[in-house]
């Protein structure tokens, strides 16, 4: 009797197949939903200490450029630190070199993507200048506020009195951010667009004269502008149909040395000009001074003659001076992106880059230049009550 009341409590002790599974069920439930939410927990945290990374990055990046004089007490702050005659440390003229070598040596189509530049310079060259100025950054390089200014950059524009209201356009748009730094070089001046013309390219309209302005402005700056590009960091060649986004552009160039060979935009590899790579002139064309300085005044010399084209005659020089071309996605040889066939401009396909090309239309122009005024928190001229309520804004420090 005892016997068989303790076999019947054992049964009914007994959990069922049935119950076990749901019991299994509700664990790894449970135990997913807690993994989710300490993943959801850690990326939170990650993603507050980059913002914090990088408001302390600028920072520490808009003190340095105010208070260059002041020496770090750290030895590798020290290396960086620049005299105000420019000179380079040791190890920024070890990586200037290094370019330069590359360049001249390797292939008429090397170059560099843009990340594949910044990966090299943190794992070959991590006590430049160059390295500091990218903190953690090891690839793709994030839309950050900028500490260069307006006037660190010139824009070298090829305009044309024929197509006179396309230079107008860009006085009314993305040129007021420049402060007035810009030459737009044509066949004939004209004061109030502004115009310049130069006796070697006066009364000459055609599109093979054309490919003379910018080259020919270059080196009239160069002469009769000394003052102005002693304080200019980059030379920026666009076409008169060419839209730039002024605060993307400083965002991206404060990752890299003005000091450095540089050259940066689209480039056409092995296209239209067999076995060399070579940038979109209609795209954009970035100089460091450097490169500027160096490229420029050889231009219709025997050591870099004239090649039909003033994208090609850039290539050419860059290559004889071991400038080193960068590819950059944000540079774009085309328009900006349109949804289907609606033709209705997407802001986050523009915002974030730098150069679009054949922006003719003054309402797109004007409607890509105010997005990224509000997108970017600039003000200009002409979008003061213009709000984008839709457009996703970016977190900026």
């Amino acid at each position: 009797m005892h016997s068989q009341l303790d076999l019947s409590d054992h049964q009914s002790n007994k959990i069922s197949p049935k119950s076990f599974r749901t019991f299994c069920v509700r664990s790894v439930f449970c135990i997913c939903l807690f993994i989710f939410i300490l993943i959801s927990v850690v990326l939170v945290f990650i993603d507050e200490s980059r913002v914090k990374y990088y408001r302390s990055f600028v920072a520490k990046l808009k003190s340095t450029s105010v208070n260059s004089s002041n020496i770090s007490s750290k030895p590798v702050e020290q290396l960086h630190q620049v005299s105000e005659h420019g000179n380079m440390s040791m190890e920024d003229l070890k990586l200037n070199e290094t370019l330069q070598t590359r360049a001249k040596k390797r292939s008429n189509r090397y170059y560099l993507n843009d990340f594949e530049y910044f990966r090299m310079i943190k794992s070959e060259f991590p006590h430049t200048k160059s390295a500091s100025q990218l903190g953690y950054v090891n690839g793709i390089v994030p839309l950050v506020s900028t500490v260069l200014n307006p006037k660190d950059v010139l824009f070298i524009v090829m305009g044309s009195v024929k197509y006179v209201h396309k230079a107008k356009l860009l006085t009314e748009t993305w040129l007021q951010w420049s402060q007035g730094n810009f030459f737009i070089f044509a066949d004939t001046s004209n004061a109030s667009i502004p115009l310049v013309t130069l006796p070697q390219l006066e009364n000459k309209p055609s599109r093979e004269d054309a490919q003379h302005r910018q080259l020919l402005g270059s080196q009239w700056i160069i002469t009769n502008k000394s003052e102005l590009i002693k304080n200019v960091k980059w030379f920026v060649f666009a076409d008169d149909d060419t839209w730039i986004n002024i605060p993307a552009l400083l965002s991206y160039l404060q990752f890299f040395d003005h000091r450095l060979l540089l050259s940066i935009g689209y480039i056409w590899d092995d296209m239209w000009v067999t076995g060399w790579s070579y940038f979109s002139g209609g795209g954009g064309i970035v100089f460091s001074q450097a490169a500027f300085m160096s490229t420029m005044p050889i231009i219709y010399t025997k050591e870099c003659p004239f090649q039909t084209w003033n994208d090609v005659t850039f290539m050419h020089c860059q290559k004889q001076k071991g400038v080193t071309k960068i590819h950059s996605d944000r540079f774009f040889y085309d328009k900006a992106h349109v949804i289907g066939t609606s033709h209705h401009l997407i802001p986050v396909s523009y915002v974030g880059k730098v150069t679009f090309h054949y922006i003719n239309d003054p309402a797109v122009a004007r409607r890509m230049t105010c997005d990224v005024a509000v997108y970017w928190k600039w003000p200009i001229k002409g979008c003061d009550n213009v709000k984008r309520d839709d457009m996703p804004h970016l977190r900026l420090p």
